[in-house]
């Protein structure tokens, strides 16, 4: 998967398929393989996504100014520019979601559908459920990777976590485990303190079809901030699918039959160009 330079910054990015562009945002941890897990699976379409400052292979600014959802979503835009895409179905999972949220809000002429999965931010920082990362932070900031973990594992937010969802749990202890987890700790202290709109009501400013999934037994991601955040989007669906902490195959299946019925409908409107680049009417 190539890199690309943006604004003298090297950025990451996957593409798979061919035809009209969806972009699809990980999570905050992740990287490109998480997104494009689901890109064999959507013929007809030309799944893109990349990985966002301090994450998988991207190398780029992590001053704190450059950590935030407005930051992440102009990395974005400036991608679509480089790749000549002027218009795309746009979503994301977890911190991915409050991204395409963001880059929705900033370039609504751009975004064709929206797709927010399992949302983790809304317009109010430091949100009670990431109280974890700020700790996972912490102790990465103190001690090598392996000890952080280790004491994290011991504290009573990680219990409380595990007893809550262990999913949940074992996804966050991930984060000791990616590579240079120390040096990209700044992530999982400052983007909990960034929200992707700064007040809940500009998103009812949005024309543009949207999917909100939404999923329970998720302390990390609850089901009533989703349903929150699709009320605050005129004409906004919800769909409800099972939690990983029930079942981590049928939510992966769910997930994937949930975004196949809405991109869909799409495919009834589109006009493909000759080449890779695909534009909606």
């Amino acid at each position: 998967m190539p890199s690309i330079s943006l604004g003298g910054e090297l950025f990451h990015y996957g593409s798979l398929g061919d035809g009209v562009p969806f972009v699809f945002q990980h999570g905050m941890g992740a990287d490109v393989s998480q997104p494009l897990s689901f890109g064999g699976s959507l013929p007809g379409w030309r799944m893109i996504a990349m990985d966002c400052r301090g994450h998988g292979r991207t190398e780029a600014s992590l001053e704190p100014a450059r950590i935030s959802f407005a930051q992440f979503a102009e990395d974005l835009a400036m991608l679509l520019g480089s790749l000549g895409i002027e218009r795309a179905v746009v979503g994301g999972i977890s911190m991915g979601a409050g991204v395409a949220l963001a880059f929705a809000l900033a370039y609504s002429n751009r975004v064709a559908g929206l797709i927010l999965v399992r949302p983790a931010w809304l317009d109010r920082p430091h949100p009670s459920n990431l109280r974890w990362f700020p700790l996972a932070a912490r102790l990465l900031g103190e001690y090598p990777a392996e000890e952080a973990a280790r004491r994290f594992e011991q504290s009573p937010e990680f219990l409380e976590l595990k007893a809550l969802s262990k999913p949940a749990a074992d996804s966050l202890l991930g984060q000791f485990r990616r590579p240079q987890a120390r040096e990209r700790a700044a992530i999982l202290a400052q983007m909990p303190a960034s929200v992707p709109v700064e007040r809940l009501e500009q998103c009812g400013e949005l024309r543009i079809p949207t999917l909100v999934v939404v999923n329970g037994r998720d302390p990390v991601h609850p089901d009533t901030l989703g349903e929150q955040l699709a009320a605050a989007i005129r004409g906004a669906a919800v769909a409800r699918i099972t939690s990983k902490t029930e079942s981590e195959i049928l939510h992966q299946a769910e997930l994937e039959r949930t975004l196949k019925d809405f991109l869909q409908p799409f495919h009834q409107k589109l006009t493909l160009a000759p080449t890779e680049r695909a534009e909606f009417p």
